[in-house]
């Protein structure tokens, strides 16, 4: 796994910045806008707003790549400006007011015996919640035991919202599709009804109004 990851060098300059020192030196704006990115290249993404040190992912042979928050996103193809330009619009419909996404490349395809085992997918069970709650993001899901609405709204830290029943709606892949699923919050956060304390499941987006 490459440690430190170079951004492309500017026009007359043959040093490379190292991505620790990204966010104090540039902004999204300043991203490569020219080099496109393709499967196999190793990328480093930076959340700002997640407080979090940026992750280093390879491009899959999809073409795809993990992108916190979100899953998948087609990566093949965009330069690292305009990728983190829709990531950061995306981010924002839901996760975070302002989202600053920065995202580098050394733009060269790491070694076929290296591809196979470098991490495209974190293979992490995790499901996410936003809206008001005082812990935002991404939350692990157990292997021992299944997690449940009232579990995840209390490793969340509890509802900020000033609404005696807020609004809970659950985003849940489905090979058809996104499914929305509406929580009757009465029932399982008032009366306390366990059938109504719904089972959590991977990459699940909890939205609490």
């Amino acid at each position: 796994m490459l440690g430190i990851l170079m951004l492309a060098p500017k026009a007359g300059s043959q040093e490379k910045t190292p991505i620790s020192k990204i966010d104090t030196l540039m902004g999204m704006q300043e991203l490569d806008n020219v080099q496109r990115l393709k499967p196999g290249y190793v990328v480093s993404i930076q959340i700002l707003e997640d407080k979090r040190e940026a992750l280093e992912l390879r491009v899959a042979p999809t073409g795809e790549m993990q992108v916190p928050y979100l899953g998948l996103i087609k990566a093949e193809g965009l330069t690292c400006r305009e990728l983190s330009n829709q990531i950061k619009t995306e981010l924002e419909k839901t996760f975070f007011k302002s989202a600053t996404v920065l995202i580098t490349s050394n733009f060269s395809q790491i070694e076929p015996e290296i591809f196979c085992s470098f991490p495209c997918y974190p293979d992490i069970r995790t499901v996410a919640i936003a809206g008001n709650v005082s812990k935002k993001g991404k939350h692990t899901l157990p292997n021992d035991k299944e997690l449940t609405l009232t579990d995840l709204l209390e490793l969340a830290g509890g509802i900020t919202s000033h609404n005696k029943i807020p609004v809970i709606t659950i985003v849940r892949r489905t090979p058809l599709g996104n499914k929305t699923i509406r929580v009757n919050a009465k029932a399982a956060l008032l009366q306390k009804r366990k059938e109504y304390d719904l089972f959590l499941r991977r990459d699940d987006v909890v939205t609490v109004d």
